[in-house]
């Protein structure tokens, strides 16, 4: 994290002005994620992938001046805990109702992060 970044509640947010935008991240059980690539890649192949890409998806917005901070929406533990030491915010996937229910749901936990955009003066 850069200088204009600190730590809140063990995670580090953007704290410049101009960073108001909170990133979701639904992420699926990595046993199910990259399905299509499985007639190539073995199972523990395609669950590293995935969470290599849900790693620099988090890391690369979270580096982002105007990213505030980054909400993976995912049931699996073991990417939570890789994302979370990256420093996203995990909420569970509840109700585990696909992508739509899982945006939903980050939607409404980074609500609370998004600060209001710069006042004009």
């Amino acid at each position: 994290m850069g200088a204009d970044a600190h730590w809140t509640e063990g995670r580090p947010l953007n704290t410049l002005r101009t960073a108001f935008w909170s990133l979701v991240v639904p992420l699926k059980p990595l046993s199910l994620a990259k399905s299509r690539l499985s007639p190539t890649a073995g199972d523990t192949l395609r669950r590293r992938l995935a969470l290599a890409f849900a790693e620099d998806t988090v890391a690369a917005a979270l580096a982002c001046s105007a990213v505030r901070d980054v909400v993976v929406v995912t049931d699996d533990a073991p990417a939570g805990a890789a994302l979370a030491a990256l420093g996203a915010r995990i909420a569970p996937d509840t109700p585990a109702a696909g992508l739509n229910a899982r945006w939903r749901t980050g939607r409404a936990r980074s609500g609370r992060c998004v600060p209001a955009p710069p006042s004009r003066h």
